[in-house]
């Protein structure tokens, strides 16, 4: 039986990129940095203020101050942090 990569599936397809990619510390690096980076923009910590504050939207004023965050809105913590960059 010949073996045929393009009936064999991605898992065969994808394994010379992903020896290439094992050889190249250097690019796995900066695969994981920018990873990292998506996180923190995108992660729970910097995401959570944003969703309390389109919470606090909905609900009335007297319910607001529950959530602890009754700062202006272009003056949120990720936008503080962004900006210090």
């Amino acid at each position: 039986m010949r073996s045929d990569t393009s009936t064999a599936g991605p898992e065969r397809a994808n394994s010379p990129r992903i020896e290439d990619l094992y050889a190249q510390s250097e690019r796995r690096a900066a695969l994981a940095a920018n990873a990292q980076r998506v996180v923190e923009r995108i992660g729970w910590p910097a995401q959570r203020i944003e969703y309390y504050r389109a919470i606090d939207a909905l609900l009335p004023r007297s319910w607001r101050s529950l959530s602890g965050l009754e700062t202006k809105p272009e003056r949120t913590e990720w936008r503080k942090e962004r900006e210090a960059r």
